[in-house]
């Protein structure tokens, strides 16, 4: 993903246990080895997920490759469709698509872990006077939360497995503004996630402010956060057929301040910001023919290097 925001520093990254290592039943060598192996490959991913809030999705995946794993990222730009091509028009006169969307994966061949996320970035722009107060700002950062979910079995297969299912926080891991919801969690293959890009908005304004020099326009690309989970291959299914998806639902408008992320899956799969009725949103799409995912595959991450 492009620029991000050196002030965005909470996250919600990985935490797993030794409870994930025995999980996936593809452990080789001994217990001790493979701990150690699932422990240091926890602690690359970590330090990818905050390379990436410091610089970019690039350098993230570059990182991990580094250290010897399998890394892949793909970007597409998120929109809304209003009898065209996907556009911003309900949150702001901003040219072009204001959010970009990334699923990334990393593959640990010892253990047969794979750890696939989806991250955001959202555009901001501010116009400032020479006096440095605000003018216009057309961004996509305001309350409530947004919404995002990743699903990863259908209705008729199941096409991957949590390396460990004894807790929800075992196997899913956040960073940025981005929190996962436990009870969102859908033991068939769904979770979901709320990102708080009203929050990054506020520190990226709060740091153009404090350079804001004479004013000018001030605008770029935003990491909000990246939501991941770490599963291990089920079935005998084709790797390229074996996907991780990713919905994103952006709400501009509430109100209520009492809001929550909910997840229809499977059947009418889909994420939105409860109570809908109070909500201003729409979920976003990739293409103008109505696809709202983005996808990963298995293929494309352990054949992409």
């Amino acid at each position: 993903m492009r620029d991000t925001n050196s002030s965005n520093t909470r996250r919600n990254v990985l935490k797993l246990g030794a409870a994930a290592v025995g999980a996936s039943g593809l452990i080789v060598g001994s217990a001790t080895a493979s701990y150690r192996d699932a422990q240091r490959f926890n602690a690359h991913v970590e330090q990818a997920l905050e390379i990436e809030l410091r610089e970019d999705t690039n350098a993230m995946v570059d990182f991990m490759r580094d250290k010897g794993y399998a890394a892949a990222s793909k970007n597409s730009t998120l929109g809304f469709n209003e009898g065209g091509e996907p556009s911003i028009e309900k949150v702001g006169d901003v040219e072009g698509s204001g959010i970009d969307g990334s699923m990334a994966g990393f593959y640990n061949t010892s253990l047969g872990h794979y750890s696939m996320s989806f991250g955001v970035d959202y555009f901001f722009s501010v116009l400032y006077d020479a006096s440095c107060y605000m003018g216009v700002s057309n961004s996509y950062g305001t309350d409530p939360n947004d919404g995002a979910m990743l699903h990863w079995n259908t209705d008729q297969d199941v096409y991957w497995d949590p390396v460990d299912d004894s807790s929800v926080s075992s196997f899913v891991y956040t960073s940025g503004e981005a929190e996962f919801d436990d009870g969102t969690y859908k033991p068939s293959g769904a979770i979901g996630f709320e990102l708080d890009d009203a929050t990054v908005h506020r520190n990226w304004i709060d740091d153009v402010v404090d350079n804001c020099n004479g004013g000018g326009t001030f605008e770029e690309y935003v990491t909000i956060g990246r939501c991941g989970v770490q599963l291990i291959p089920a079935g005998s299914h084709d790797p390229s057929d074996r996907e991780v998806r990713a919905r994103l639902t952006h709400a501009w408008e509430s109100s209520t301040s009492n809001t929550s992320v909910s997840v229809s899956y499977p059947g009418s799969i889909g994420v939105s910001i409860s109570p809908s009725s109070e909500v201003e949103q729409q979920e976003t799409q990739t293409e103008s023919d109505g696809d709202t995912f983005l996808s990963i595959s298995q293929d494309e991450v352990f054949s992409c290097c």
